[in-house]
C-alpha cells in the first residue's frame, strides 16, 4: 500500500480529541473478548491495565479494547511481562505523566478558538470547542479521559485516518517503534534498524 502523506499536527490533535467524544466512546463488555479473567486480574495486579480498578470496569472503551487485545497478543507470543510494562509505561504512564488529555482539550480549545476568528464554525467544529470548553472547567470530566487519550490511542487515530496499516515493533533488546504502513517508521526513543529481528505486533 502506498503511504499517504502523515496528517498536519494540528489536524491530529483535532482528530484525536474527536474520537474521543464519538464512537469511539463506546464501551464494549470485557467478556465479549474471550479472555480468560485470571489473566485480566494479574494485568491488573501487574499495573499493565492501568485503566482497570479492582471491582471496577467491566465495560471497555474502544482504546481500552485495543489495548487489552494487544495485551494478550503479547501474551500468546509467550513474550515476558517486562514488554508489556515498558509498553504501557510509554503509551500510558508517560501520557499521564504528560497530563495529555489536558493538553489535548486545551489545544483543540484554543485551535478552534482561532478558526473562529477566520471563518465560521462547521457544525463539528462547534460541537468539539463546547465540549471543550465544558470539559476544561471540570476537573472531573476531564480526568474520564485520563486513560484514554494517551499515546497509543493517538497511533490507533492516526492508523485509522491514514487509512494505513500501523504498528508496534518490538526488538530483541527490548526497544520499541511504532510504525505507519510501510515507509513510515517513529521510533520511541532512538532511530531502530527496522533490519534487525523484530516481532511486529499491528494495530
Amino acid at each position: 500500500m502506498v503511504s499517504k502523506t502523515p496528517l498536519p499536527l494540528e489536524e491530529k490533535i483535532l482528530t484525536v480529541y474527536a474520537a474521543h467524544v464519538s464512537k469511539y466512546r463506546t464501551l464494549i463488555p470485557f467478556e465479549a473478548l474471550g479472555i480468560e479473567k485470571k489473566h485480566i486480574a494479574y494485568w491488573r495486579r501487574e499495573g499493565v491495565l492501568p485503566f482497570m480498578e479492582k471491582g471496577k470496569n467491566a465495560k471497555l472503551s474502544f482504546f481500552q479494547t485495543l489495548w487489552v487485545l494487544m495485551i494478550n497478543t503479547i501474551r500468546n507470543l509467550q513474550l515476558p511481562l517486562e514488554t508489556m510494562k515498558k509498553l504501557t509505561e510509554h503509551f500510558m504512564q508517560r501520557a499521564y505523566d504528560d497530563d495529555l488529555p489536558k493538553k489535548t482539550v486545551q489545544y483543540t480549545y484554543d485551535q478552534l478558538q482561532k478558526t473562529a476568528l477566520t471563518r465560521k464554525l462547521t457544525p463539528l467544529e462547534g460541537l468539539l470547542l463546547g465540549q471543550a470548553n465544558f470539559s476544561l472547567h471540570r476537573k472531573l470530566y476531564l480526568q474520564a479521559y485520563q486513560w484514554d487519550v494517551n499515546y497509543f490511542s493517538t497511533l490507533v487515530i492516526e492508523t485509522i485516518m491514514n487509512e494505513q496499516e500501523g504498528g508496534i515493533l518490538i526488538f530483541e533488546d527490548g526497544s520499541i517503534a511504532e510504525c505507519q504502513g510501510s515507509v513510515s517508521i517513529t521510533a520511541l526513543g532512538g532511530g531502530p534498524d527496522v533490519s534487525r529481528p523484530h516481532i511486529y505486533i499491528p494495530i
